[in-house]
């Protein structure tokens, strides 16, 4: 009764309760043609007080806006945005998991709160108390991080944590310790949860413990447990340093399997330089003029779709009304667009098997409603026939035709200048094109792929075969793959030499300019 006088006295009028629980009441309230929710929970130490009140002036991603805090008496009065939706816990009850695409975007948002709290100056926030039931998925499939009564600052000197609280089954072992957490603690939760979404099964069930992904979901790759394992370490040493590097393996994971390979590759490395000098020696005594150094390059990824877990990777830009299909071990882009979930960065190649018709697109870029990728590789109408080109300017080289068969585009960006090249390759008639474009702007670290089908309602087509990215030597590559590269050799590696003032700009050129 106490606490509806004061919420009335502040200009709220109550509205219904919505929970009690061990942390106190949450009750709906609105002013002013507007929810909120007003929680009531026992008073606050000063240094919880404090920081909550610091996260009020700021604009934290996925945190709900906080309007008011306040003491009365032996109680602290918390006044937010009213979110609508389910709690994560509520969800996962009814759908039991997700898929990778979904799991992966809420955990990404989930790290994006993080990142922002742990990179606060001069004193990170920890959450310390990360769990499905302290994040609100909304309807439209956002995520709001909410409830934080045991978030502390991390401070240097400190050897342990003032107040011993948590979760059992989420909470990292030091924390429920009431030992110094710091943000390594919040990225054990992240694992858990994200174990959870991908599984259904958290340490709270049976065989309470992280078991490999795939025993719950055959599509998923193995790669998912080396990322879950170093986030869940029990040793709060061994587990990520930081959010950025759980961020940056799970947009990797061709990255992730390379270093697991590497501690292998220790264990031998004697005999390993011991090969090696054996190699380089007789590298020197016989020729080896024909010999290509195929090390020079390693495929990161290959989606030839025929399993789920190649599947997965593709997904759908809603606005434009994407569909898509596969058949035959092949990705059919039915509607307007589809993109890749992996970010293509500077020092790699990308590498489509894939026909289409006119109007039809692949590209590597940040693709917008309103504006073509930036890569993109287009199939343009001339009279008769269909070639290929980029924004409608010709490629050097050979005159290459589709008539509906299967061509290998490849983009590449340099990691030492702002440019990137195109390669197109017409293997059954061994014929080679290509162009390179300088980039006024700095290209973005975060490339989607994506393929678009703009003349689907007359008959047009895009069907890609396989999607490649590879990482290294780029005229290694073509050298190693293509027959068609020696024809045209010295003009692509005079091109790949020259600087990026050297070459053209890139048009941005409107879609609907495309489309005319």
């Amino acid at each position: 009764i106490w606490a509806l006088k004061i919420l009335e006295e502040k200009g709220y009028k109550y509205q219904k309760h919505i929970s009690t629980g061990g942390e106190g009441e949450i009750h709906l309230v609105k002013s002013v043609n507007k929810l909120f929710v007003a929680k009531i929970f026992p008073r606050l130490e000063e240094s919880s007080f404090k920081l909550i009140e610091s996260l009020k002036n700021m604009r934290v991603p996925n945190l709900p806006i906080i309007h008011e805090l306040f003491n009365y008496e032996e109680n602290t009065i918390l006044i937010r945005d009213y979110i609508e939706g389910n709690t994560l816990y509520e969800v996962l009850e009814k759908n039991g998991s997700f898929d990778y695409i979904t799991a992966k975007s809420f955990i990404m948002k989930i790290c994006e709160t993080l990142k922002y709290l742990h990179n606060i100056e001069p004193e990170p926030i920890i959450y310390r108390d990360l769990k499905p039931e302290n994040i609100i998925v909304t309807p439209d499939n956002e995520i709001r991080v909410i409830d934080f009564g045991i978030a502390r600052y991390y401070k240097k000197e400190s050897t342990r944590d003032t107040i011993l609280a948590g979760t059992k089954g989420y909470t990292a072992p030091e924390v429920l310790a009431g030992m110094q957490s710091d943000s390594r603690s919040d990225i054990y939760s992240v694992g858990l949860l994200f174990y959870e979404m991908l599984t259904g099964k958290n340490l709270l069930v049976p065989p309470f413990q992280v078991r490999p992904v795939k025993e719950s979901n055959f599509s998923l790759g193995k790669w998912l447990d080396i990322i879950i394992a170093k986030a869940t370490d029990f040793n709060q040493t061994n587990r990520y340093s930081s959010i950025e590097e759980f961020i940056y393996d799970l947009e990797h994971p061709h990255k992730v399997y390379r270093r697991k390979i590497k501690k292998i590759f220790n264990i031998i490395s004697v005999a390993a330089v011991v090969l090696s000098a054996l190699l380089l020696a007789l590298y020197f005594i016989f020729p080896f003029d024909n010999l290509t150094d195929s090390s020079q390059y390693e495929i990161l990824l290959e989606l030839d779709f025929e399993d789920k877990s190649d599947r997965d990777y593709i997904y759908g830009i809603e606005e434009l009304n994407s569909e898509y299909s596969f058949l035959n071990d092949k990705l059919i882009v039915e509607k307007e667009i589809c993109s890749v979930d992996y970010n293509f960065t500077k020092g790699q190649i990308v590498h489509y098997s894939v026909r289409g018709s006119e109007f039809a697109s692949v590209g590597a870029g940040a693709y917008s409603i309103n504006m073509s990728a930036h890569l993109d590789c287009l199939f343009y109408d001339q009279p008769k026939n269909l070639d290929l080109g980029i924004f409608n300017v010709p490629l050097e080289g050979d005159f290459i035709v589709t008539r509906g068969k299967f061509l290998d585009v490849l983009f590449y960006i340099p990691e030492d200048k702002n440019a990137f090249y195109v390669v197109v390759i017409d293997q059954t008639n061994n014929k080679i094109a290509y162009t390179g474009k300088r980039v006024p702007v700095k290209l973005n670290d975060m490339l989607t792929l994506d393929m678009m089908n703009f003349n689907y309602d007359e008959g047009g087509f895009l069907h890609v075969d396989t999607i490649k990215i590879i990482e290294g030597n780029f005229k290694q590559y073509l050298s190693d793959n293509f027959k068609a590269f020696k024809t045209h050799k010295k003009d692509i590696e005079d091109l790949l030499n020259s600087g990026a003032d050297a070459l053209p700009d890139l048009e941005i050129v409107p879609v609907n300019t495309i489309i005319q």
